[in-house]
């Protein structure tokens, strides 16, 4: 019998590609399309194929990866992805879903190790070929995987392997740590090209082979490049392995290569004005199941049809549709009924002429929505006065509780993972019913449902009204701190020449390098293919013996701080309002905590005198107002005193004593009243260290010591606060045996890597199954506390509202007459928010900029 055959995409690798095949095409609105017209001609090319039985396309997620932690010049090389191509990419992925083709992304991990992951899942039943030009994905290639390239309708197998680089696939990681990897910063061991690579890869049968055996090969300068070199060739292994084991939670079923969303992509072809694939698409569309109408609502003068009976429904299904600037150009509604109203907005219905009617049932508090990422339909109706409120069941959130740490994107992903088919496009407000049954199931069978209720689903219209609230900047208080940092920049730079005695560019890491280690004869401390690197580990170790690394590293946060804060602030504010709206997202994290984005707030500097300036910006909003700051008090460490019942711990918050002095006099073995300020110091690094599994190395680098030193410190720690060693033990005991470990309130984190044979993966896990619990319990505290204030404010009918949450901290926009009652309302409420062993404190502050309340 045949096998069938399993197609994967690299998405990233196609959309450069085409993005610079195709860079002068722009839609008719003038935006950039090149990238997604050429995209779409492949991906529309491949579904049609014969034989793509199953199809896949993964992309990679902005961010750092395991890889950047491992070392710190990975891909440093590398310019960021042109603006006009960024604007592009959300319109893949949505012409992507509207293929139906599942598409997978992992904070964390690149493409690469998605397409691994995927491929060695599946290869033991079908046959997997990627579609990808990268020579890296090579090393996957055997039996059952080969690569394709589309373009020239090519295979290439393990024979094309061998012919091509003399090699076989296994070995093609050893070979890109011999040789370096020019695209991904991977310096390889200098000296060592192709031809040597694979001579000693014949010889020897891998890296670790050819380093045991160094003294067997015959050319000296080979032998001594490689004994110099071989720490960093392992390095590089490390870097260029391929992940296979990260956790996508998908069946094969889900990947069937199956009929597209006709009407979803007319949609965005028409707005492309993609002539060509219009012309290609089916003209049929899915048919509705017997006995279900579709009744279409596209003039002011139908909307009485709708009106009728709605005061009778308990549950509502909303789906949205939105145009590529996310205004809303059409929704189904659905009451579990046998009737889907379509509404089509257009001149002749606009979104406001249906306040009215939609009002009764979106701010009726005893009708159920249901809905794919309420949070941003929220926004969205709200622009029209049109105002959704709780009760909700949002199939983002239930997802992302069910699988934290891997985004599905859009309901059709969530819909086929769960119900093992694709759903049906055209009653798509029916399936949300079918999905909601499945996923309130999984919730209540895995101990999640409360915290779905209870937690998440009432934040969703915090986060809403945080984000239409927005929060007030002062631009000139950016623009005074813009040309502060430009003439910083300018007497940094002439102290730069200065010291050096040259003239050079001091963005350049290979001018820079020429003065630190040519001209001033700097130790090269850590080496790359282009030469001895400079980044900033390496800078702040040169740092201690000279002062140029320490000017240069001075100068580039600088010039990070001027290009992403202060411009990018200005550049977000409404200029209308001055307001700065940003996103509070809810899904992302695989620990429970928020994070934001346009701009991300949590990023702003806390310690430096510039992030303090730049706090400085955020004001309230007008001068009879103030910003009240709220900040939970150690909060992680009084969540660890509670889990692990610690005896020393819980005593030390009992009695409200610094926890820090307290825990240096244990460790140092003198009175409290006798720690000095460095004690406390180390103490402090270490009682935040022990949360995030922090070893002897990371400490010892941290606290400047040795790590002998930093290893009787931490095991000194323990034996004073025996009970947290035992719970950071149980922990991990816990993740090995269930794969996942849980917060205070049954929030889980799957750890899948927690038995890994890889050390760095291993590690990385036994990291998480000891601080998921300690950061998801603070997480969902916080989230409580929003929910309860909130609702009071809105009972109390007060003008004041939450503006930020970052981290730990809440900001609350607060008019004079109401200063007195927010402050005693936020005390009491972030306080007893949750019972714990020991006393839950804030921090009070308020000022008429964050700067002064914090």
């Amino acid at each position: 019998m045949q096998r069938k055959k399993l197609y994967i995409v690299d998405g990233n690798a196609y959309y450069y590609r085409a993005y610079y095949a195709l860079g002068n095409l722009s839609a008719p609105n003038g935006q950039p399309i090149g990238a997604v017209y050429g995209f779409t001609s492949m991906l529309s090319k491949l579904k049609a194929k014969h034989g793509v039985d199953y199809l896949a396309v993964c992309f990679d997620v902005k961010g750092q990866t395991f890889r950047h932690k491992k070392y710190a010049d990975y891909k440093a090389q590398r310019k960021p992805m042109p603006d006009d191509l960024q604007v592009q990419v959300p319109i893949i992925k949505k012409i992507v879903s509207a293929y139906n083709v599942p598409f997978f992304e992992k904070q964390g991990y690149e493409a690469d190790d998605l397409i691994a992951s995927l491929a060695y899942k599946f290869k033991e039943s079908i046959n997997i070929l990627i579609a990808s030009p990268d020579k890296d994905l090579l090393q996957l290639v055997d039996k059952y995987v080969k690569i394709y390239n589309p373009q020239k309708n090519e295979i290439i197998d393990r024979d094309k392997v061998l012919e091509l680089y003399h090699i076989l696939p296994e070995q093609f990681a050893d070979f890109l740590a011999l040789t370096g990897d020019s695209a991904d910063n991977i310096p390889g061991v200098p000296g060592i090209g192709p031809k040597t690579a694979a001579d000693l890869l014949g010889q020897f049968s891998c890296l670790e082979e050819i380093l045991a055996s160094n003294k067997e090969i015959k050319s000296e300068k080979t032998r001594k490049a490689l004994a110099s070199f071989s720490q960093q060739a392992e390095q590089c292994k490390e870097l260029v392995c391929i992940c296979e084991n990260v956790s996508l939670p998908i069946d094969l079923k889900q990947l069937q290569n199956t009929e597209e969303n006709i009407p979803e992509l007319k949609i965005i072809f028409q707005e492309l004005g993609f002539k060509h694939f219009l012309a290609n698409l089916d003209k049929s569309t899915p048919d509705e199941p017997d006995g279900i109408s579709v009744i279409t609502i596209s003039v002011k003068e139908q909307l009485p049809d709708f009106t009728q009976g709605l005061e009778k429904i308990s549950i509502i299904s909303l789906f949205v549709r939105t145009d590529e600037k996310y205004n809303i150009v059409g929704f189904d509604l659905n009451d579990s009924s046998e009737k889907i109203f379509r509404f089509i907005i257009s001149s002749n219905l606009r979104i406001e002429d249906c306040a009215e009617c939609l009002n009764k049932i979106f701010g009726n508090t005893d009708i159920l929505k249901i809905g794919y990422d309420l949070k941003t339909s929220c926004g969205l109706f709200a622009k029209a006065g049109i105002h959704l409120e709780c009760p909700f069941f949002d199939f983002m959130i239930a997802d992302y509780l069910l699988n934290p740490g891997f985004t599905r994107k859009g309901f059709a992903s969530i819909f086929s993972a769960y119900m093992a088919r694709n759903a049906n496009s055209n009653i798509l407000a029916i399936e949300q019913f079918n999905l909601k049954s499945v996923l309130a199931a999984e919730l209540k069978e895995k101990q999640l449902w409360d915290l779905f209720c209870n937690v998440e689903m009432p934040l969703i219209k915090v986060l809403s009204c945080m984000q239409i609230a927005g929060i007030k900047i002062n631009p000139e208080i950016l623009n005074v701190l813009n040309t502060h940092i430009d003439k910083k920049l300018k007497h940094l730079t002439a102290k730069i020449y200065e010291t050096s005695g040259f003239e050079f560019n001091i963005n350049s890491p290979k001018q820079l390098g020429e003065v630190l280690f040519k001209n001033l004869k700097m130790p090269v401390l850590k080496k790359g293919k282009s030469g001895p690197s400079t980044d900033g580990e390496v800078l702040a170790r040169l740092a201690q013996e000279h002062s140029l690394p320490k000017l240069v590293l001075e100068y580039r946060e600088l010039a990070k701080l001027k290009s992403t804060y202060i411009s990018g602030l200005l550049e977000l504010a409404d200029r209308n309002t001055c307001k700065l709206h940003t996103s509070f997202n809810q899904a992302v994290t695989a620990t429970g905590r928020l994070s934001s984005s346009t701009p991300n707030l949590q990023n702003i500097p806390v310690k430096t005198e510039t992030g303090a300036q730049i706090r400085e910006a955020f004001v309230a909003g007008s001068p009879e107002h103030w910003l009240v700051s709220a900040d939970y008090s150690q909060i992680e460490l009084r969540v660890l005193a509670h889990l692990s019942q610690d005896e020393n711990l819980i005593t030390a918050f009992n009695h409200d004593l610094d926890i820090h002095i307290f825990t240096a006099a244990l460790i140092f073995g003198v009175e409290r009243h006798c720690v000095s300020k460095d004690m406390r110091g180390h103490a402090k690094r270490i009682n935040f260290g022990i949360i995030y599994g922090m070893g002897p190395q990371s400490l010892a680098k941290d606290i400047r010591v040795s790590v002998a030193e930093a290893k009787v410190f931490i095991a000194e720690y323990f034996k004073r606060y025996p009970g947290v060693k035992n719970y950071m033990q149980e922990q991990i005991k816990q993740a090995q045996l269930k794969g996942y470990v849980t917060t205070l309130l049954g929030r889980r984190r799957y750890i899948p890597q927690i038995n890994s044979k890889n050390s760095m993966q291993r590690s990385f896990s036994e990291r998480a199954a000891m601080n998921t619990p300690i950061q998801g319990t603070a997480a969902d505290l916080i989230k409580i506390a929003m929910i309860k204030i909130h609702n009071i404010f809105k009972e109390q009918d007060l003008q004041s509202v939450m503006a930020i949450q970052v981290h730990d901290e809440l900001v609350f926009d607060v008019p004079d007459s109401e200063l007195s009652k927010v402050r005693q309302i936020v005390q009491r409420e972030m306080e007893n928010v949750l019972e714990l062993s020991v006393p839950i404190k804030i921090t009070l502050k308020q000022g008429r900029n964050w700067r002064d309340s914090k």
